[in-house]
């Protein structure tokens, strides 16, 4: 197994950057294409756009100046006169994570430490699942 490490049913493969985002350029590629050929061209003018929003998409674009793939949301929509067009809208994912009580800032200083680029909040959020007694 070239490139692969098992251990404890755990598969590690070592990943050519590279040729990784080569193929997801290609995909870029190959959706838009796709997307143009049902009439959604991406959206470039800076005119206000009265339309209506049909679809929504998870996708990812290349930003040329940083020669990066960012994530995105493709938002699909037809316009008033009856033209359709999208428009990418980069944005970061995001992951919650709950924690032990009392163990929230350390956890966040790893993080931090172990992924600088990401960005990490302290959110508080309420757990539905808790039964709740009265109205």
């Amino acid at each position: 197994m070239d490139g692969e490490v098992e251990k404890d049913d755990l598969i590690v493969q070592d990943k050519d950057t590279s040729s990784n985002t080569d193929q997801r350029l290609q995909i870029i590629r190959e959706k838009d294409i796709t997307d143009t050929k049902f009439g959604y061209s991406r959206y470039t003018e800076t005119d206000r756009v009265n339309a209506w929003l049909v679809n929504v998409q998870p996708s990812e674009i290349f930003d040329g100046p940083t020669k990066t793939v960012l994530s995105a949301c493709d938002f699909y929509f037809l316009g008033e006169n009856g033209n359709r067009f999208k428009v990418a809208y980069p944005f970061r994912p995001y992951l919650y994570l709950g924690t032990v009580n009392g163990f929230e800032f350390q956890i966040a200083a790893y993080l931090t430490r172990k992924y600088p680029l990401a960005k990490v909040e302290h959110v508080e959020k309420e757990n539905l699942d808790l039964v709740k007694l009265g109205f």
